[in-house]
């Protein structure tokens, strides 16, 4: 397969309503591509956000213009934010697992609600199993050789009234072992630091004997961190650690592995900005990076301008789908190869 990697922008904002932000890339059960998107507003977080959805019916060539994910809760309070974490697709039924708070996350409680109709319509909100019901994000679901489903988690158990909202972050995963009918809560991994805090925007993958590793941003290291659970990912040490991978304090997603090649796209730098955006690939469990390849060498609005927020997608065929946002106004789709050896 050629590694060739093209680039699309598929929707620029204009202020009053410049924000493009947490864009999310899913193959509906339809056949049709969803980005979803933060919008609304020029800024986040604030009480205008809402989610938008773009889609295409000809796998990613053309895109229609943004709608409003309508979940009701705009009609009941506009002032009400709503912030899209993880689309989750699983049969014929997608999952949408959201954030709302009042402005700055005061509020901040988690959600989800189904679609069975590839996202045009859907159902009521629930909360989130557990504790996770409030401050808390689902991140990328991850589907086992067992069958076992994964959701990442981040969550800020310690934060008082006066302290910032993203204080001690707590990672580890939801697992469903009923097609995601039911959940149980597993893991509680902490940076070493007591007083870091930070945005954990953290991704799962399967590893070729099972074990499931968890790579996770870390605001002010300069560095992604990892934790692994031997058992497939059940039981998570307590403590996450550095690995030599850079990062600038930015979202990464990890794609593949189970056995196969995973890929890693990120901002391979320890400081901002947040550019360029990479595509590293490893065929020994992440002990090693043996293929490093930039995707978007910068942003359209100039060098100094930050590329953020990578989700997508691997098909069968090792393509690797991704939407990003640009400076924080443009969704852009990437279309790339996972590169094999051989």
């Amino acid at each position: 397969m050629s590694e060739e990697t093209k680039v699309r922008t598929v929707f620029t904002g204009v202020s009053p309503n410049q924000l493009v932000c947490d864009t999310t890339l899913r193959a509906m059960p339809d056949g049709t591509w969803a980005l979803f998107f933060l919008g609304g507003g020029d800024t986040e977080p604030c009480p205008a956000n809402a989610i938008f959805v773009c889609r295409s019916a000809d796998r990613g060539e053309t895109w229609s213009a943004p709608e409003l994910v309508d979940l009701g809760v705009k009609r009941a309070n506009p002032s009400t934010a709503v912030v899209p974490t993880e689309i989750s697709v699983i049969g014929g039924r997608c999952t949408l697992w959201l954030a709302t708070h009042r402005g700055g996350f005061r509020g901040w409680e988690t959600w989800f609600c189904h679609s069975e109709d590839s996202g045009r319509t859907w159902g009521a909100l629930q909360p989130a199993p557990g504790f996770l019901c409030q401050r808390s994000f689902l991140r990328k679901m991850l589907v086992l050789r067992d069958g076992r489903l994964l959701l990442a988690y981040q969550h800020y158990p310690d934060v008082g009234p006066d302290d910032p909202v993203t204080l001690g972050p707590q990672n580890g995963v939801l697992e469903s072992c009923d097609g995601g009918a039911t959940w149980s809560i597993h893991g509680a991994i902490r940076h070493p630091d007591p007083a870091h805090y930070g945005w954990e925007e953290n991704s799962i993958v399967e590893l070729s004997d099972g074990r499931v590793a968890m790579l996770m941003r870390a605001d002010g290291d300069g560095c992604l961190r990892q934790a692994i659970a031997e058992d497939g990912g059940r039981t998570w040490p307590a403590q996450s650690s550095a690995t030599a991978i850079p990062n600038p304090g930015s979202k990464l997603t990890l794609y593949g592995g189970g056995g196969g090649p995973i890929g890693l796209v990120h901002n391979p730098t320890s400081q901002a900005p947040r550019t360029p955006l990479a595509l590293w690939t490893s065929h020994d469990d992440m002990q090693t990076w043996s293929e490093r390849r930039i995707l978007v060498p910068a942003s359209q609005d100039g060098a100094d301008k930050a590329l953020n927020y990578p989700d997508g997608f691997l098909t069968p065929d090792g393509t690797l789908h991704i939407a990003i946002d640009d400076n924080r106004r443009h969704a852009v789709y990437v279309r790339t190869s996972l590169a094999t050896l051989g």
